[in-house]
């Protein structure tokens, strides 16, 4: 069974790595949030939103999803098979 000091220092191995993916990947996860904010058809910031409106200009939101977002879409379409009895 393990010392409480070697406790002490896996764990805070362990603190380093985690602190170490997580500033690796914050990035890549803050673009991830925005791009599901644009597929469910949201693409404008509160902040935006707040200026457009104070210009009396419109927050359009297009209804335009590009066939890169939904790729396997047709594939399944055109792969459907029916059952046969």
């Amino acid at each position: 069974m393990a010392t409480t000091a070697q406790d002490d220092a896996l764990l805070d191995r362990i603190r380093e790595r985690y602190q170490l993916a997580e500033d690796g990947w914050r990035d890549i996860h803050t673009e991830g949030a925005e791009d599901m904010r644009y597929v469910a058809g949201d693409p404008w910031s509160a902040e935006d939103k707040a200026q457009r409106k104070e210009a009396n200009r419109p927050a359009l939101a297009l209804d335009f999803h590009p066939p890169v977002a939904h790729p396997g879409v047709g594939d399944r379409a055109r792969l459907h098979s029916d059952v046969v009895s």
